[in-house]
């Protein structure tokens, strides 16, 4: 497979070599197979196929707040970006470094938890209050809206047994759990110029990447076919961050990290670039 290439599927070759910086070498319509690093520009795609490989391709539309749904079929990306041209170079750096398995730089560290009951939230939520001071009320109320959803969602279902048993799954999210291992469920907080990554991990993996591109497929793809339950929390935290970022190793850790960009106009957030990636290692 060819290093430092981009083969991409699109019948707008001049805005990607205008949009994509000398650091890479462009080639367009070329096998995937012959490629390790591929970007499909599904609304613009010649001789659209809807057998295309998955894994390793990034799947883009500029369509910003505006996703042409019917052109999106059924896939279910491991990497996704809506964004104008103006942000695809960042967002293809993004994208080769996530895919290489190289770890994406996540700024100052302000603050970093150990889990061990529900009873740690509060002390979690009062640390960010006190400690840090957002540019935005709309940048405050979407950061702690994401960081409840993704530490509950830690503490209630990815702790299992022994035999892969969930223990918490289907508890009553008012009521408390308790961890027996300590360490299991970290919290950690951090900053750069900007924006702000929130990102919750565990030592249990227990996680499947199916069951991420399920929701994340609902909400990007069909947010019509939306029944409640299971995936709304995955749904609103897609809908207030810019970027998710999925490191998933089976029986062993899950990592996932929500970036939320420090805009001071909301109107800025709701036009701005959206993207999940997500890499998977290891089987039960």
């Amino acid at each position: 497979m060819s290093e430092n290439v981009l083969n991409i599927l699109t019948s707008r070759e001049d805005k990607f070599t205008s949009a994509i910086g000398s650091e890479f070498n462009l080639v367009f319509n070329e096998d995937l197979d012959e490629h390790e690093f591929n970007i499909i520009d599904y609304e613009h795609c010649p001789d659209q196929d809807d057998d295309f490989i998955i894994t390793n391709c990034m799947y883009f539309t500029d369509n910003v707040g505006k996703i042409d749904k019917k052109k999106f079929g059924s896939i279910k990306p491991d990497f996704y970006v809506c964004s104008e041209f103006d942000h695809l170079n960042d967002r293809v750096k993004r994208f080769v470094d996530f895919a290489s398995g190289n770890q994406i730089p996540k700024g100052k560290e302000l603050i970093s938890k150990y889990l061990t009951s529900t009873a740690d939230l509060k002390a979690l939520f009062d640390s960010v209050v006190n400690e840090i001071k957002f540019p935005a009320d709309h940048v405050r109320d979407r950061f702690l809206l994401i960081l409840d959803e993704l530490s509950s969602n830690t503490l209630y279902n990815a702790p299992v047994d022994d035999n892969g048993i969930p223990l918490f799954r289907r508890t009553d999210r008012s009521e408390d759990v308790v961890l027996e291992d300590k360490t299991s469920v970290n919290v950690t907080v951090s900053e750069d110029d900007d924006a702000y990554h929130i990102c919750c991990s565990d030592t249990y993996g227990s996680l499947f990447a199916d069951t991420v591109k399920n929701y994340l497929f609902r909400e990007i793809v069909a947010p019509q076919q939306r029944e409640g339950g299971a995936g709304i929390g995955l749904s609103l935290i897609f809908e207030n961050c810019n970027s998710l970022l999925y490191n998933i190793e089976l029986n062993s850790k899950t990592e996932v990290t929500a970036v939320i960009r420090k805009f001071k106009k909301n109107k800025d957030h709701l036009l701005s670039y959206k993207e999940v990636f997500l890499t998977e290692k290891g089987s039960f």
